[in-house]
């Protein structure tokens, strides 16, 4: 638990780190091997200063920090249960996660604020810990995703210069209340970006998860942010109104597309 103190220590004012976590959910300790971890990573990324003891270790990639650390126990109930209520994208989350007796932390520890880099090096890294273990799943708390093990293979095997595997970034959330469908996402605050919800729609869900989902790859992928009173669309025929004010099904303020 050392590199946990060292992680979270009071930070100098003008040097505060970004920290990205992930965490990586296994039925057997027994199946975590650092030393082949590092060799299944090495052929994506190249590694530097790696060192690690029984159940944790530390690594570099691109002058980025990273902690491994092995926890002999599941993560608190209240913690993940929620979550698995809404992991829509893993049906059988709650009944698939009641016997799972371990989680591996994965954190990343840097000092600049590019965020896509980070949130692709930590998927590099997970990747490589479902590929040398027996993990079931991965759990996101500051995202609010629950994966399952291939949902997870596959959308970081699709990652490239311009494709950003956001279902294993962001949570696109939907909701149906008097016969309309909302949705929005959960996430893009780590990313620097105001939340985007659609409130009230007669589109399908289907619809309104495109909507949000390539809105949100447009944002990242180009660096603009919306802005109240614009348009978005995915044609040139398509605008549709952007407005910015008080969240509905988010924390604080959010932008909204009039859809």
């Amino acid at each position: 638990m050392n590199f946990l103190k060292k992680l979270f220590k009071k930070p100098q004012p003008s040097n505060t780190p970004q920290i990205k976590l992930a965490m990586v959910l296994i039925p057997d300790i027994r199946s975590f091997s650092f030393d082949e971890f590092i060799d299944t990573l090495r052929t994506n990324l190249i590694i530097n200063e790696s060192e690690s003891s029984q159940e944790t270790g530390s690594f570099k990639v691109d002058d980025e920090q990273f902690f491994i650390s092995l926890m002999p126990f599941a993560i608190p109930a209240e913690d993940i249960e929620n979550t698995a209520m809404y992991a829509y994208n893993w049906p059988t989350a709650v009944q698939d996660l009641k016997d799972y007796q371990a989680h591996i932390i994965v954190a990343l520890s840097s000092t600049n604020n590019d965020h896509i880099k980070h949130f692709r090096l930590v998927t590099l890294v997970t990747n490589s810990l479902l590929k040398t273990t027996d993990a079931i799943g991965v759990y996101d708390g500051t995202q609010s995703l629950l994966i399952p093990k291939n949902d997870y293979l596959v959308n970081a095997a699709a990652m490239s210069a311009s494709d950003l595997p956001l279902s294993i970034w962001i949570y696109f959330g939907l909701r149906k209340a008097d016969n309309k469908n909302s949705g929005y996402t959960y996430g893009l605050k780590a990313f620097g970006l105001n939340e985007i919800e659609i409130i009230d729609s007669d589109h399908s869900f289907k619809d309104i998860h495109e909507l949000l989902y390539n809105v949100s790859h447009y944002l990242l992928m180009s660096g603009i942010k919306l802005n109240a009173g614009e348009t978005v669309g995915g044609s040139e025929n398509e605008k549709i109104r952007v407005d910015f004010s008080k969240a509905v099904l988010v924390e604080g303020d959010s932008y909204k597309l009039i859809y």
